[in-house]
């Protein structure tokens, strides 16, 4: 039994404590990753109020000595071994055109944000690049990419040798996933449309050949049919890229007869405005327009359109943090399996001018 002091949480008694604690850690007695016990235990172990714990340990944490997981525990950090260099995670998709995409660069940013904060090297790594035998084999990766199990990286993060978070895709338990259920956001937006009094609502997007494009189109339909709406070729056009993408618009704006027009991705909504504007209808009070895509970065949150905002900065941030969980931790970390939820929002009409 320990005893360090008695009654208030003074700064002699709570300085000495974490002094006592910090010396198990530098002497190895507590290694990288293990989990210190709760409060309480600490306080009926070294005779202390709990304060007096919770301000040792917050003095440790400042220091960089251990690690709290809300909900998880508190956890010796690793960098506190002289011998152990900074982490180095993997990513698949910082290529210059990824990075200047919307939809990765709010990823990446995210990404970039929490390893500045935790001092992580973050740097790209394409999986059918990955030689074990000639480059160092990194401490985690994280990919948003459909992953090929067949190339030696993914063999390896299947295992569970290197750890990794994926976006959208997941693998097995051994690797985290952080997702948007892209089915059910599209479902709730096509019903934002129906609830504003919508019953011709169309579909304008990619071939369902890729998951993501599947479970918009899937949400679209769900939403329709649960609402008793018809659907038809009419009201579906699946871009053809080999096709003039305006005239595509064009044609089937002026032949579909809708009110109101959900686009899949904000890659294809350039030509559908273009469209509009051409054959002279309005927003909203023509055609309404959905988007499932963030409009503000591209400059195309336009009066009277309405948007499904991903909160893509904070999945990438979070990707990132629950992989240095699983780093730390190795087979003690929680299972990463999570949704997040994304916002619909709609920006006001134009004032009439007088």
């Amino acid at each position: 039994m320990h005893t360090i002091g008695k009654g208030n949480a003074s700064p002699a008694v709570y300085r000495k404590l974490r002094t006592v604690l910090a010396d198990r850690i530098s002497s190895g007695e507590w290694r990288p990753g293990d989990r210190i016990s709760p409060e309480g235990v600490l306080a009926d172990t070294f005779k202390v109020s709990r304060t007096t714990i919770r301000r040792a340990l917050s003095g440790l944490e400042r220091d960089g000595m251990i690690l709290r997981f809300p909900g998880k525990g508190t956890f010796v950090n690793h960098t506190n071994v002289p011998a152990k260099e900074q982490f180095h995670v993997g990513i698949d998709f910082f290529t210059k055109h990824n990075a200047s995409h919307s939809y990765y660069g709010a990823i990446a940013e995210g990404i970039l944000d929490e390893a500045r904060q935790n001092d992580i090297s973050v740097f790209l790594l394409h999986p059918e690049e990955y030689d074990q035998q000639q480059m160092r084999t990194p401490d985690g990766y994280i990919f948003v990419h459909r992953p090929n199990l067949e190339l030696p990286l993914f063999g390896a993060i299947a295992k569970g040798i290197i750890p990794a978070i994926g976006f959208n895709y997941g693998i097995n338990r051994h690797v985290g996933l952080v997702a948007i259920d892209n089915q059910c956001e599209t479902q709730r937006g096509v019903e934002f449309l129906i609830a504003r009094g919508h019953r011709k609502i169309a579909y304008y997007g990619n071939p369902p050949i890729t998951k993501v494009s599947a479970a918009r189109y899937a949400g679209w339909q769900e939403a329709m049919q649960t609402a008793g709406l018809e659907f038809n070729k009419r009201n579906v056009h699946f871009y053809d890229a080999a096709s003039n993408p305006f005239a595509q618009a064009e044609t089937f704006l002026h032949e579909s007869g809708v009110t109101a027009l959900f686009v899949s991705t904000a890659a294809l909504l350039s030509p559908v405005l273009a469209a509009m504007n051409r054959l002279k209808i309005c927003m909203p009070d023509d055609m309404q327009i959905l988007c499932f895509d963030d409009l503000s970065p591209l400059g195309l949150d336009w009066p009277g359109i309405a948007y499904i905002k991903m909160p893509l900065y904070e999945i990438g941030r979070r990707m990132l943090d629950a992989l240095r969980q699983k780093i730390i931790l190795g087979e003690r970390a929680p299972e990463i399996n999570e949704k997040f939820q994304a916002e619909i929002v709609c920006c006001p009409p134009a004032p009439e001018s007088s």
